[in-house]
Order: C-alpha cells, then structure tokens, then sequence
C-alpha cells in the first residue's frame, strides 16, 4: 500500500491532501483534478467577470454549482470511498458534504 506522502499537515490544504488522496488511492494525477476544474471555470470566467458584489458573485458561483453543473450530495452510497476522491466527484457530480465543500472553495479561490 502506498502511504500519503505530506509532511507538516498542519499547512496543507484540504484540497491539497485531496490531491495526495486522488494519487495514492486512485492513481490519478494532480493535473487531472485541475484540468476538471480549469474546464468548469472556463465555461464561466467571461460571466463571472461582468458581476459586480462579492453576494452576487456567489450566488452566480452557487447557482451554478448545484443548478447547472448538478452537484449533489450522494445519499444512496454516502459512505463509498468514491465520494471522498475529487477525480470521482468531478466526474460524477455527486459526493460526500466535505468533497463538495472543498471543491467549491477552490472554485471560489479561482
């Protein structure tokens, strides 16, 4: 079994030991994960440039999160490994509350 390889995790972010999960369970790579991101905040960017208020910047940003991309929380298999893998939730759409969370903060942070 490979061990995750994060020394002082005190200053890492939960997006970056998401990453490090991503590569040690799923054997995917950290470019895959951001190219998933970088194509959801490409199909956006001009939109999200034209609004003004912080507020209303997040509601567009939650609007399409869970209106127009269909993130949602997976209440049938929350306990699966594969709403915890941000490659799976990417991909899916559905996850678990944290995995969600985390991949709507870096969206944010975008």
């Amino acid at each position: 079994m490979k061990n995750i390889n994060i020394k002082n995790v005190e200053n890492v972010s939960l997006f970056d030991l998401g990453i490090e999960l991503n590569q040690v369970v799923a054997n995917c790579s950290k470019s895959e994960v951001y190219q998933d991101i970088n194509k959801l905040v490409d199909g956006i960017e001009c939109e999200f440039s034209q609004i003004k208020t912080i507020k209303n910047k997040l509601d567009f940003l939650l609007k399409q999160f869970y209106i127009e991309w269909g993130f949602q929380g997976d209440y049938e298999e929350f306990y699966s490994s594969k709403n915890a893998l941000l490659v799976n939730v990417l991909n899916r759409r559905k996850g678990i509350p944290v995995t969600l969370g985390v991949i709507f903060c870096i969206l944010v942070t975008y």
